[in-house]
Order: structure tokens, then sequence, then C-alpha cells
């Protein structure tokens, strides 16, 4: 089993995730550090003083008290508002990689979110309730914005992946939900997953079977990433003379590339 919560998720344990879905779990520690951040968003709430995405609006209306019975409808509010990505969805592979880095960025306990939150989404994991997630939506570096509402709509019983017992978000949950990168990084990993395995990538991003998700899943072994990479073709060669005389030559980029992401990944995770 592979923890999550401990800051110190490995390239390895993320090839796995991407390859093979192994079981995955919360570090003890973990489960404290979320309840001493949900403890200190209740501080905040009774202290009654504002504080942005908690008990204010966002962006322009950051200075918009939002009244305590509205709470938990702002949270759904931003959400739903940002659930609007477009393109194929993405492969079971990139999925199961966001919902682990999703899981590993809360349960760290920055976020002030609930232990509970963070259970429902290792049970869409265990389950295999993979949210399906528009390719096209994210603004970069400012956050996966769309494709991580999408995520989240699986949490809130929406969409054509639920959740069998939906939640209601508490303040801050539908922030922190949205905010961060971990769509851009589960495409990258399964590029460099891809490359690294020689797969073909002749496929779709949703693959020759039909489109990922409880209904269309194929397991871990029949992944799909997005942007045509063919994460099923895991050790597989191309075949093409061409592609074989050209091998040597892109040996030592990829290494290279691949030591770069590692000392990236590596520094960011600390």
């Amino acid at each position: 089993m592979i923890k999550l919560g401990t800051g110190r998720l490995a390239l390895a344990d993320l090839r796995a995730i991407a390859r093979e879905a192994p079981p995955l779990g919360l570090e003890p520690a973990a489960i404290a550090r979320m309840q001493a951040s949900e403890a200190a968003v209740g501080r905040i709430l009774a202290s009654g003083k504002p504080a942005y995405g908690i008990n204010t609006g966002f962006g322009r209306l950051s200075q918009t008290r939002i009244a305590e019975a509205e709470l938990e409808q702002l949270q759904r509010n931003i959400v739903l508002s940002h659930a609007a990505g477009t393109g194929p969805f993405l492969g079971d592979a990139a999925v199961r990689l966001t919902l682990a880095l999703k899981i590993e960025s809360l349960a760290r306990g920055y976020s002030g979110v609930r232990r509970l939150l963070v259970e429902r989404l290792l049970e869409l994991y265990d389950r295999r309730l993979y949210p399906r997630i528009p390719a096209k939506g994210s603004v970069g570096a400012s956050g996966d914005l769309a494709p991580l509402a999408h995520l989240s709509l699986a949490l809130l019983g929406i969409g054509d992946v639920q959740h069998p017992q939906p939640i209601k978000l508490a303040p801050k949950e539908g922030l922190a939900l949205l905010n961060g990168t971990q769509v851009s990084t589960a495409l990258a990993l399964v590029l460099s997953i891809a490359a690294c395995n020689g797969s073909s990538g002749s496929q779709g991003p949703a693959g020759p079977q039909g489109p990922p998700g409880p209904k269309g899943d194929q397991g871990p072994k029949g992944d799909i990433g997005s942007q045509g990479v063919d994460v099923v073709a895991i050790g597989e060669r191309a075949r093409a003379p061409a592609t074989v005389l050209l091998l040597p030559c892109a040996q030592e980029p990829r290494h290279r590339a691949r030591r770069q992401a590692g000392r990236v990944f590596a520094e960011q995770h600390r």
C-alpha cells in the first residue's frame, strides 16, 4: 500500500499508480494534521473576521462577506461555475494520478479540509469510480480549475460518475479542491511514462475501447493517457525500422529530461 500525506511521494510510486492502481492509504500523522487544519478554519469562522474564500467571495468579490447560512452554497457554486471544460475525457491513468496527487496535497494539512473529504477521494480511487475530466480547461500555473472542478463533481453526486455517498462542502473545501495543478502534473507523468517505455502513442485520449469511467473502465492494464498517449503499450517498442535507427539519438535527451523531472518533482515535494 502506498501511503499518502507523507510529503515523500516518489516517482516509482506514481508510476505504479499509473500502471497498476495499487491500494492507497493515509499516513496516520496526516489525519492529525488535517484535523488541526480543519480546526483552524473553525476558529476563523468563530472569530467573525473575513477570510478569503472561507466567508468572502472570490476574485473581484473578495471584499464581499458571505452570510453563514450561504457558506456551503458558496463552495458548491465555485465548483459548479468552473466545471466548464471541453475536449476528450482523460484516461484512467491520468485520472488515477490526479486523484492520488490531490489526496497527497490535501492530506498534508495545509488546506483546511475535513478528513471526510479526503476519504471520499480515496474511495473514488479504491472503487475505480474515475471522474470524467475533459482534457481542456486548465489555466496552467494559475491552476487546473476546470479539470479539478469536474473531478469534484463526483463528490457532490453530479454527473456521469458519482460517489454513492455525496457530501456537502464545508467552508474552504471547494476552493481547496480547485486550487492546484494536479491534472497538469498527472498528464506530464503519463507522457513521461509513455516516452520512457516506448509507447506507440497511437491511440486517442479515450483509447480504442470507449471512454474511461466505471462503464468504460479498462482496468489498470487498459489505461489510456491523454493527448494521444497510449499507456497500454508500456514496454512495447515501435516496430518501424526508422524508429529503431533513431533510438540511439533519442536516448540521451530522454534520460536527461527524466533526471531533470525527477529533480524538480523532488524539490517541490520536500
